[in-house]
């Protein structure tokens, strides 16, 4: 709302925001309160009875691994 005071004409309703799917219209109320998402790979958790509770990041797997170069 504070924005939108300052302006002289309609208030603002739709943002163009670039994103991974190219540039998109977004409600100014998705702008003004954004939601959060985590997209990072889950931990997992490994019980060793030296080293106790470790985390492992989660394998991505959909790609093979390059050989090694000699």
């Amino acid at each position: 709302e504070t924005i939108n005071s300052d302006f002289e004409g309609s208030p603002l309703h739709n943002c163009l925001v670039a994103s991974e799917d190219g540039i998109v219209s977004v409600p100014w109320t998705k702008i003004t309160s954004p939601e959060f998402v985590d997209d990072r790979p889950q931990a997992v958790n490994v019980l060793s009875l030296a080293w106790g509770s470790l985390q492992l990041e989660a394998l991505d797997l959909s790609c093979p691994p390059e050989p090694p170069q000699p």
